[in-house]
């Protein structure tokens, strides 16, 4: 991963709109022209666009990982999807790295109970709710009693509140669904 080179444009304009309404929702916000790609940012968008021929621009996520705060992002973000802007949250439905590697070895590793659990648990959050009600769900996620154990860590369940936030009117339609290696949901909604 640290030998790949992806390196699509950034967009000046569509910079300078992201941090006025990020700052208009009183969400302080700055450029930074020196941070890198993460790779929750060019992984799926190399696959998507390989060319790396669209313009990129990554917004990073608090360090709290606070649901609230993400999903209010999102609902700042919510107006470039009329500016012809796709708003993406890329992260995983689960990701226990820990099971993943116990399971590697196995070349088809039953998925595992409790990351489908979960897997379905948010699935159902984002399909059949949508706005205040959905927010309010998603916003008690970690309280969940498989969270913890399908996300050990939550950055990589983050980037979902930002989109769900942009799309708050929509209920999600599920795009894509499958597990990996018996503890890593690669599912995929639309808003």
């Amino acid at each position: 991963m640290y030998d790949f080179k992806y390196r699509p444009s950034g967009h000046g304009e569509v910079s300078k709109r992201v941090l006025e309404l990020l700052n208009n929702a009183k969400i302080p916000a700055m450029a930074d022209t020196d941070h890198g790609l993460d790779h929750g940012a060019w992984s799926p968008l190399s696959i998507v666009f390989p060319k790396a021929d669209v313009p990129l621009i990554q917004v990073s996520l608090q360090s709290q990982l606070d649901p609230k705060f993400h999903l209010k992002v999102g609902q700042a973000l919510a107006a470039l999807q009329d500016e012809d802007v796709l708003v993406i949250g890329s992260g995983s439905a689960t990701h226990n790295l820990r099971d993943l590697s116990s399971l590697m070895g196995n070349p088809n590793p039953s998925a595992q109970n409790y990351a489908e659990e979960f897997d379905g648990h948010l699935r159902e959050l984002l399909v059949k709710h949508e706005g205040e009600e959905r927010n309010t769900e998603l916003a008690k996620i970690y309280q969940h009693h498989l969270c913890r154990r399908a996300h050990p860590t939550t950055e990589h369940l983050a980037p979902v509140f930002v989109a769900a936030g942009a799309g708050f009117a929509h209920k999600a339609t599920s795009l894509h669904s499958r597990m990996m290696y018996g503890a890593l949901s690669m599912a995929c909604y639309s808003f």
